[in-house]
């Protein structure tokens, strides 16, 4: 009766470890963990250049996120609109590479290079210069948003 007692103590105290264990979704080779902090506009945000425990890659900062993930994610995300958050998810490697030589002038980023595939018409490079991010996780950091220089 005693062993069972005790069989019954140990399980019941590891259930509640595995609702904190957090999932880590496979990475595989063309894809790449990465931590983003910004104030997002709905499922869209623009990574900010922030300390943090892990450092945002200089290639995103200042570059159009689109989040995708769970329904129920981004409705969390979407309601931090105004806020601060940090946000772990996936981004293709491709995505990570510079698009060519580029300084910032302004708020703008000018690149010099070949012209885009996606021909002269502004709208269209924009739509194909958006970054995609597989949302696995976000966290609140601030109830405002730092103001951009």
């Amino acid at each position: 009766m005693h062993t069972l007692t005790r069989a019954l103590v140990v399980v019941a105290a590891c259930v509640p470890l595995v609702g904190v264990a957090q999932e880590t979704p496979k990475v595989d080779a063309n894809s790449m963990l990465v931590v983003v902090r910004g104030c997002p506009k709905g499922r869209a945000i623009v990574p900010l250049a922030m300390e943090g425990e892990a450092a945002t890659p200089a290639t995103l900062v200042g570059r159009a996120m689109r989040l995708n993930g769970t329904r129920d994610l981004m409705k969390q995300v979407e309601a931090e609109k105004g806020h601060l958050i940090e946000v772990t998810g996936l981004v293709r490697k491709s995505d990570l590479r510079a698009s060519g030589p580029s300084t910032r002038i302004g708020g703008m980023r000018v690149t010099a290079g070949a012209a885009s595939p996606m021909g002269s018409d502004p709208s269209r490079q924009a739509a194909f210069d958006v970054i995609m991010m597989d949302v696995t996780s976000f966290r609140p950091l601030s109830d405002a948003c730092p103001a951009r220089p």
